[in-house]
């Protein structure tokens, strides 16, 4: 997997290692620090960075990941939020993310948010005031919500710190870029990375009638680029085998 996923682009200049996609929760702690170790080995010379998830309902766990990817040559970590015993309020949740980026102080550190998983509604828009003065590192967010009013207001009221703004939620993403999303990472990309290129080629030059056809056409089956139905209806792992034999990845 980490081999096919160099192939036909994730529009994602931060490539998030042990996220949603790859069950990085779902892991014991040794399997995502060799996971860690083999993306960024695989990853060096072919991806611009790295970026290890590090994110767990330990702090203490979350902070040994954190000082792992320092060690291994990551070039940043992510965290979602921890969510059995929740942060109550935006102050809870930014001292947690305090406590894993002084971890690995030299790492750029990304923020998941994801509330449809995490239960916590605390809004991006809220968390990002004010708070590299809490985080120095901080870098960005990914955006797995589809609030886009509160995507907006991240990426409106932060022109001025070029923080990354990568949207989580693919079938979103045309939307996403025309509220000023710098990229995204999902997990469609891994199998349909030539036909979310094409989108973008599309918005690229301006041509937001194609753009929307092939952003219709993927999650749609409708249209002249449409992909077929019975494809995005598999699993996510199986999907990716079924393109990568038929040699469509």
């Amino acid at each position: 997997m980490c081999q096919t996923s160099f192939h036909d682009f994730l529009y994602a200049p931060h490539p998030p290692v042990n996220g949603t996609t790859g069950e990085g929760l779902s892991l014991s702690i040794s399997e995502r620090r060799r996971v860690a170790e083999e993306w960024v080995t695989k990853g060096r010379n072919k991806l611009d960075q790295v970026v290890i998830h590090v994110g767990a309902l330990s702090l203490k766990e979350s902070q040994e990941l954190a000082q792992h990817a320092a060690e291994i040559g990551a070039d940043g970590i992510a965290v979602i939020a921890p969510f059995f015993l929740k942060p109550q309020n935006k102050d809870d949740l930014t001292a947690f993310l305090k406590e894993v980026a002084a971890a690995a102080p030299a790492l750029p550190f990304y923020y998941y948010h994801i509330p449809a998983l995490t239960g916590v509604k605390i809004r991006a828009e809220e968390l990002l005031d004010g708070i590299q003065e809490k985080i120095p590192t901080f870098q960005g967010l990914k955006f797995s919500d589809t609030d886009l009013l509160d995507f907006g207001q991240c990426v409106d009221q932060n022109r001025e710190r070029q923080f990354a703004f990568l949207f989580g939620v693919d079938e979103q993403l045309l939307s996403a870029l025309v509220m000023g999303a710098t990229g995204a990472v999902g997990s469609t990309y891994n199998y349909l990375g030539k036909k979310t290129n094409q989108m973008l080629e599309a918005y690229e030059r301006k041509d937001f009638s194609s753009a929307l056809n092939y952003q219709n056409s993927r999650f749609l089956g409708k249209g002249p680029h449409a992909i077929p139905l019975r494809t995005l209806q598999l699993k996510s792992s199986e999907a990716v085998k079924l393109v990568t034999l038929n040699g469509e990845t």
